[in-house]
């Protein structure tokens, strides 16, 4: 925690300094804290108090958000945008040896002297998985790059494997006869690379856990082993003052680096860009080797003090090193070894590296101006420098830097003539990268705002706006846009710098994602084709056409006539409203009415499509439930535009006192094919029919349960005429256990009695189909629990298939069947954000929807539980109460959202995940 005072004299060790990923800040580490420092001013901006530093390890997350600090037995997530704690997990019970972000920044691994490896959601602050095997203390454990295993290694040099998804142990690798250093992948993730204290490293194949090569040449400990970047070598370096390179195919030794000149370690080992050399440094000395021969090709001398920094040119003409104690960049020439030009006090916490075309060299300085010094190659001379600056195109052509008024510059790296000012920003610009191919520019403000331009004509293509810690917008410079889950919420649209229009308000023509990625051109195209076809599936529900929406802000206009004259208290149980209908550009297409934000007139709305007018008068009913009520009326054209929901609320007194429930419970262990039999489902439906008979919440409960053979696609159809007698101040439940199956365009069906697991969707029961019993119904309070696999919403276009039948662990079954998915898209579950992006795709049946696991997941059950374990999880609750989680006497459907959640996650091992597809915030209600 002690202030540095003299930041240009700090060298910044990598493995004690850590810069976030734009380089806006760097983190020092100190006894009793962690300092954040603005790499711009070079001042303290944020200090994390932290306690003793004693065996503390700091790692921040590659999305540059979050930062993990462990001390002890304890792991803390703080906010580096805010400086707070976020999450304080201490539920190792013995010390932290190591820390790993997973490459999303959402998860983190830690592995502990008590054996274990635990495995945390940085978002939610919840343990995932407790994952238990190691005998021993466990020395590192890290996430495989795609993200889908974890592997560990300990302090006897076993290395184990994880499937993430489960937790469950996948394979155990001896070997090693100490501990574990360093766990490398192959860049195709099909081998494993290990160093260890017992001078070995060595090469596993990944998919079997089988030894491919003991590399043992080493006489002492070996620091670390990594691939080269096509995994046909290896190089590890060691304490025996020697680097090495191996044949990855046979694990023979290729060459053997030794220095018996410098009384240390090696201090740095790396590859030349093609792999042909190899470069070591050995205090204030380099030298270089032919890979091929292992010849000592040169002994580079010069340097005053030690180096730090040594790279290759792309094409092996030059090298350049660098030392930070001497202040001294060093150019030398690859064939002859000689000192070509020196430059001495280059600046600030320097840096050196070549330009694509080999032609320069760049000094670049981070404190206090970020000066780049670009040096001619050929002529030794400086040909410019600029303030400032922050990256270099991959062609080495542009260079980015910022200037006045917010504003980012793109000069010409030969002439340093100015090619574009991008202006767009209104605040600080804190980063400013080009893309990987250099197509595009992308810049972060202080107005959070990030920027991306294309590079060739400095225009805008999109801006990505953070609204808080989960949402986000982007938008591009034609209004269409691509957001998280709730990111529309408190925006608008403003017109003409006057007219302000809710954010939503154009949304059917404007929320276009497949746009958006299109635009960027990163996305995969078939992800983008998949986004397109979601998005006329949607139109094609709300019968509207691509051609049908129009490229403007016009939109119908509403009125209730006789608004005045509604009484803010009623004792009658409907209200008529006067409606007054118009559109001075477009027909009006329908009708769309809400109480408490359920649609009274069912999904569709009341259509006015064919009355082919662009005025309209009416009179409509509206059924008001006993208490508050919340009306909502809007009117939709036929250009896709809605007009602004004309809001009221009116206070009913007539109705009933106390509802009934309609309770729906389905279940389904028989099958015709009896290979997919289960053991618990129907008992579940039975079971929960039962419990809800002792709630004393409900005047009468009426109750319908169809299980095994009753439990065909007709009769369950069928019971939307057994609630069509329900109440509008009744509640509706509707429960169903069994297996879900996934068609193979990734459709969702429950699997009735007489399914074809093959073809489901020829006697499956849709998932539209289920919800639609609740659509359209009198009663505004709803819900429908799923204790099935796959019952979460899935994104199609993020998984393929795999098959399987059946998964079994200990007594464990999952109810799972047919073809299962696995991650297309990477191991990030987008389905929130799907569901976020079209947000009237339904209008909502107004039910709050809780389902047993995630789109990707299966559900559990077993002989412990005698039940599902989301079935039971939920009984538990009512039965014991335990779901009144604010104990004054009643259990909201709220509440026992979030018990079942909590427990099912905590008895699963994070294994199962419970999700809400649809939430109805305004219609929670008491359920026992």
């Amino acid at each position: 925690g002690k202030k540095v005072k003299d930041l240009n004299k700090l060298w910044l060790d990598k493995d004690t300094t850590l810069f976030n990923p734009e380089k806006e800040y760097y983190i020092f580490p100190g006894y009793i804290g962690v300092n954040l420092y603005d790499i711009e001013m070079g001042i303290s901006v944020k200090s994390f108090r932290l306690g003793d530093f004693n065996k503390r390890q700091t790692k921040l997350s590659p999305n540059g958000k979050y930062l993990a600090t462990t001390y002890e037995n304890s792991l803390k997530i703080w906010n580096i945008s805010t400086g707070g704690l976020l999450h304080n997990f201490n539920n190792h019970n013995s010390n932290i040896n190591s820390s790993e972000f997973s490459q999303d920044g959402i998860k983190i691994v830690t592995s502990s002297q008590d054996s274990t490896v635990k495995v945390w959601d940085v978002i939610n602050g919840k343990m995932l998985f407790d994952l238990k095997g190691h005998d021993a203390e466990v020395e590192t454990a890290s996430f495989s790059p795609d993200g889908l295993k974890i592997v560990s290694g300990d302090a006897k040099g076993i290395i184990r494997t994880w499937d993430l998804s489960t937790g469950l142990l996948l394979k155990r690798m001896e070997g090693h006869k100490s501990k574990i250093n360093t766990i490398d992948f192959s860049p195709d993730e099909t081998k494993l690379l290990t160093s260890s204290e017992d001078a070995t490293a060595k090469i596993w194949d990944l998919n079997n856990a089988n030894l491919v090569h003991n590399l043992n040449n080493h006489k002492k400990n070996v620091r670390a082993a990594s691939f080269n970047i096509d995994a046909k070598k290896i190089l590890t370096w060691s304490n025996d003052h020697t680097t090495k390179i191996w044949n990855t195919e046979d694990g023979s030794l290729i060459c053997n680096f030794e220095d018996s000149d410098y009384d240390g370690y090696v201090g740095h080992s790396k590859y030349s860009t093609d792999g042909k050399f190899a470069a070591s440094i050995h205090g204030k000395i380099a030298k270089i080797w032919d890979v091929e021969s292992c010849e000592l090709l040169q002994v580079l001398t010069g340097h005053d003090n030690n180096i730090w920094t040594i790279e290759f040119s792309n094409d092996n003409k030059y090298i350049v090193t660098l030392s930070h104690e001497d202040s001294t960049v060093i150019i030398w020439g690859f064939l002859s070894g000689e000192s070509l030009f020196k430059i001495k006090n280059p600046g600030d916490r320097f840096n050196a590296f070549f330009s694509p075309d080999n032609k320069q060299i760049i000094i670049t300085s981070y404190i206090p101006s970020g000066r780049w010094d670009i040096w001619d190659l050929k002529k030794r001379k400086l040909s410019f420098s600029l303030n400032n600056c922050w990256d270099l195109s991959s062609d080495g052509c542009q260079i980015l830097a910022s200037s006045s008024n917010y504003n980012i510059d793109v000069y010409d790296s030969k002439s340093g003539a100015l090619i574009h000012t991008l202006k767009g920003h209104k605040d600080r610009i804190n980063s400013a990268y080009f893309s990987k191919n250099s197509k595009n520019i992308v810049t972060a403000s202080d107005d959070n705002i990030t920027i991306v331009w294309d590079a060739i004509t400095g225009k805008i293509l999109a801006k990505f706006f953070m609204i808080d810690e989960k949402d986000n917008l982007n938008l591009t410079s034609d209004n269409y846009y691509l957001g998280s889950k709730s990111a529309i919420n408190g925006l608008y649209w403003i017109i003409n710098n006057k007219t302000i229009y809710p954010f939503d308000q154009f949304d059917l023509k404007y929320n276009r994602p497949d746009i958006v990625l299109e635009r960027l051109g990163y996305a995969d195209s078939t992800l983008i084709a998949a986004y397109h076809q979601a998005y006329l599936k949607r139109l094609k529900k709300m019968n509207f056409t691509e051609d049908m929406l129009k490229d403007d802000f016009h939109i119908p206009e509403i009125k209730i006539e006789n608004f005045e004259e509604l009484p803010t208290i009623i004792n009658e149980k409907e209200i008529n409203l006067d409606l007054n209908l118009n559109d001075s550009k477009y027909p009006l297409d329908r009708i769309n009415v809400w109480v408490n934000d359920v649609a009274v007139y069912g999904t569709d709305g009341i259509s006015i499509r064919d009355k082919n007018t662009m005025d309209y008068k009416t009179k409509i009913p509206v059924s008001l439930a006993k208490g508050e009520n919340k009306v909502q009326v809007s009117v939709l054209n036929q250009a896709g535009a809605e007009s602004y929901k004309e809001s009221f609320y009116i206070n009913c007194e007539a109705g009933k006192e106390q509802p009934d429930l309609y309770l729906i419970t389905l279940g389904g262990s028989k099958y015709q094919n009896e290979s997919f039999n289960l053991t618990y489902a129907s008992k579940d439906a039975g079971d929960l029919a039962e419990v809800f008979k002792k709630s004393s919440v409900y005047k009468n409960i009426f109750t319908k349960t169809l299980i095994n053979e009753q439990l065909t696609k007709e009769n369950v159809l069928e019971l939307k005429n057994f609630l069509k007698t329900a109440d509008i101040n009744d509640q509706v439940i509707i429960f169903l256990a069994g297996h879900g199956v996934l068609d193979e365009n990734l459709d969702y069906y429950l699997a009735t009695y007489d399914i074809d697991f093959n073809n489901p969707a020829k006697r499956g029961l849709a998932y539209e189909e289920l919800e639609s019993l609740l659509d359209g119904i009198k009663p505004l309070k709803k819900a429908l629990f799923m204790d099935a696999c796959h019952s979460g919403e899935i994104d199609k276009e993020e998984v393929e298939l795999m098959a399987q039948t059946e998964v079994k662990t200990g007594d464990i079954q999952f109810r799972t069947v047919g073809t299962s998915p696995t991650p297309k898209l990477g191991s990030q579950n987008t389905s929130e954000l799907t569901r976020s992006l079209f947000a009237d795709i339904r209008k909502g049946t107004g039910a709050t929807v809780i389902s047993a696991a995630g789109g990707m997941e299966f559900a559990m059950e077993s002989g412990e539980w005698k039940n599902g374990l989301f079935t039971y999880c939920l009984i538990n609750g009512l039965q014991s109460k335990s779901a009144d989680l604010n104990k004054d006497g009643k259990i909201m459907l709220s509440e026992l959202q979030k018990y079942v959640q909590d427990e099912v996650v905590k008895l699963s091992g994070g294994k199962q995940q419970p999700t809400s597809r649809i939430e109805n915030l305004e219609g929670d209600f008491g359920v026992w």
